[in-house]
């Protein structure tokens, strides 16, 4: 139940404040702005605050601001907009743009603070054996591989253990399927060219400490790296809808997240920013590809707007992202039945 309650509480607030990004950029530029929603109807309770409706509502899965004009039509429109303020469809081309994008920077830029208290902070991490070698003393120990090492955090603390016990016999604890298993090896005086005393593979999870002005870059450029990773990725997924290579098993959806949000939340505070950091810059990535219903497709429809000198027709934005929707939708449902697959 904490799990539930901890993956929502993370989707509710990427979400309201994507849309926050939204709200702030449009009260900015002076657009007329009806309600901003946390959760979704129906509607709990709502105060009129400035003009604008603040409401909580019965489902908690996000949040929303409703904005009219913004599919450039004047249908459901007050029937007086406020003093000053106007609709977005009213609005130059370059205002409305930085309006759509405003969610994008918002999750953006709180993936980006995620992270630079990570890497200020720093995640302990553990020693997995990676690899074992054929006739090696860690294979005649029992020794597999995915072996987690009890009581070292370093690569280079384990190795130095290791070479301090050439040749003597040594008990080396090991996590194997949740469980402690404890064996006893003898590490080689010599061992041959490449290989080490035990024969294994190590490698270290965890993030090494930083100081926070090393951090503030480190974790930026880390930011922009992933968030051109999940674009990318993003791009090859809808590619291989038309006969482009598969790249479904390197995207999660819902189930996924709630499966990797749970472990991290259990892993301490430190490994949950780091998971909440990394879906707020996919949320970004995901929200800016040039596709119907998403943010960036709506770009493609001001830009289009630009080209031609007027707005495309309400009627098609209205069918085209109606059937984005209902293609995003499927898209959900099969990921999730890939995640149930995958995961249980």
């Amino acid at each position: 139940m904490v799990d539930i309650l901890i993956f929502v509480a993370v989707l509710v607030f990427l979400i309201v404040a994507h849309e926050g990004g939204h709200f702030f950029l449009a009260r900015r530029f002076k657009i007329f702005v009806e309600e901003f929603g946390i959760g979704f109807p129906p509607r709990l309770f709502s105060r009129v605050i400035k003009g604008v409706r603040f409401s909580i509502n019965a489902l908690p899965l996000g949040g929303f601001v409703k904005i009219p004009g913004e599919d450039g039509s004047s249908q459901d429109t007050p029937s007086q907009v406020p003093q000053g303020e106007a609709l977005f469809s009213e609005k130059p081309i370059w205002q409305r743009a930085f309006v759509l994008l405003g969610g994008v920077v918002v999750n953006f830029i709180i993936g980006w603070l995620c992270l630079l208290i990570v890497l200020s902070s720093g995640v302990s991490g553990e020693v997995i054996i990676s690899q074992v070698g054929d006739n090696t003393p860690a294979q005649v120990a029992g020794i597999v591989e995915g072996d987690v090492v009890s009581g070292f955090d370093s690569v280079e603390a384990f190795t130095a253990f290791i070479d301090a016990s050439r040749g003597e016999e040594v008990s080396v604890s090991l996590l194997r399927d949740g469980e402690e298993v404890s064996v006893s090896v003898v590490p080689r005086l010599s061992p041959p060219e490449g290989e080490g005393a035990l024969g294994v593979g190590i490698i270290a999870t965890g993030i090494e400490q930083q100081s926070f002005l090393d951090a503030i870059g480190s974790s930026f450029v880390m930011s922009l790296e992933i968030f051109w990773s999940i674009f990318v990725l993003i791009g090859m997924l809808i590619a291989s809808i038309f006969g482009g290579p598969s790249v479904a098993e390197y995207i999660t959806g819902p189930v996924g997240i709630f499966h990797v949000t749970s472990a991290a939340s259990a892993a301490g505070i430190t490994p949950l920013i780091y998971m909440v950091g990394l879906i707020s810059i996919n949320l970004s990535a995901i929200n800016i590809v040039p596709f119907p219903a998403l943010d960036g497709g709506r770009l493609v429809f001001l830009a289009l707007e630009k080209i031609k000198g007027s707005p495309v027709s309400i009627r098609i934005q209205q069918m085209v992202n109606g059937i984005a929707f209902l293609l995003l939708i499927g898209l959900i449902i099969i990921l999730s039945i890939a995640d149930i697959q995958r995961f249980f």
